[in-house]
């Protein structure tokens, strides 16, 4: 089986508490065709030694004089990964082991398959990974509803062809909810395929965004909600989009442990 390459993005902002996991994380995976782009926005802590200590392991990096907001940065990134998939890792969070060799294989078995979400997890201050109470499946109604949160954006991965027909790039004019408007422009296009597999983690402190900005990123994300919403009921009059909606399965992905390959079909909702 070829293996795809995939293309991982770091951006970081003194972030040297958890930097070094994060990136002994993805570089100890052993992924054959990894590129991984790591870009620094300033730091004026230990953070770019962190990152100079792996640069020989480190595919690209950038470092800059600050200025940029993290979603600029991440759209560097990706402007120039060369990877058949693509996905981020935020400064202080994790992927599980042999998680890459999961995305690759994924893709690779199922050429249909556009985008997947694995299942969240999260992480504490000691890199200890607890039970998180996201939910592991996605259709377009569970995604417009505010209340079911999102996917988790550590364990989600795209072909770098959806990335391209959603738009090529992150919407800047969030600050805070540009992920979850990328959620919205690729699940118009195609289902989210739920991997029954532990991907990423999400590490729980004090100071990450979702802490000390979740009344920022609650407010951008109901205008993003709310503006799919206007453009989603034009669309209506299509019978693709009312099957969307309306279905009561989601597609999913499991190993099957005794053949050792994984299989794809529909699971109720």
């Amino acid at each position: 089986m070829r293996l795809p390459r995939i293309s991982l993005v770091t951006a970081c902002l003194n972030a040297e508490a958890y930097l070094d996991d994060t990136l002994r994380s993805v570089l100890d995976q052993g992924y054959p065709d990894l590129e991984y782009i790591v870009l620094d926005g300033g730091s004026k802590d230990r953070s770019p030694e962190i990152i100079r200590a792996y640069s020989g392991r480190i595919t690209r990096v950038f470092y800059e004089s600050g200025g940029k907001g993290f979603y600029e940065s991440l759209n560097k990134g990706f402007s120039v990964a060369t990877g058949e998939v693509l996905g981020w890792l935020n400064a202080d969070d994790l992927l599980h082991r042999k998680a890459l060799f999961t995305v690759g294989e994924v893709f690779a078995s199922f050429p249909d398959v556009e985008w997947i979400t694995g299942i969240p997890t999260n992480i504490d201050v000691t890199g200890r990974f607890f039970e998180s109470r996201l939910r592991s499946w996605w259709n377009a109604r569970a995604v417009l509803d505010l209340k079911n949160g999102n996917p988790q954006q550590e364990s989600t991965f795209w072909r770098k062809s959806l990335w391209d027909r959603a738009g090529g790039c992150l919407d800047t004019r969030y600050q805070y909810a540009a992920d979850y408007d990328l959620w919205c422009r690729f699940m118009a296009k195609t289902d989210l395929v739920s991997v029954r597999a532990f991907l990423g983690g999400f590490r729980k402190h004090d100071h990450n965004m979702s802490t000390l900005f979740g009344d920022g990123y609650g407010k951008e994300r109901e205008i993003i909600r709310n503006a799919h919403l206007r453009n989603l009921r034009g669309k209506m009059r299509h019978s693709s989009w009312r099957a969307l909606l309306g279905r009561q399965t989601h597609p999913c992905i499991w190993y099957d442990y005794r053949a050792a390959c994984f299989k794809k079909g529909d699971r109720a909702i």
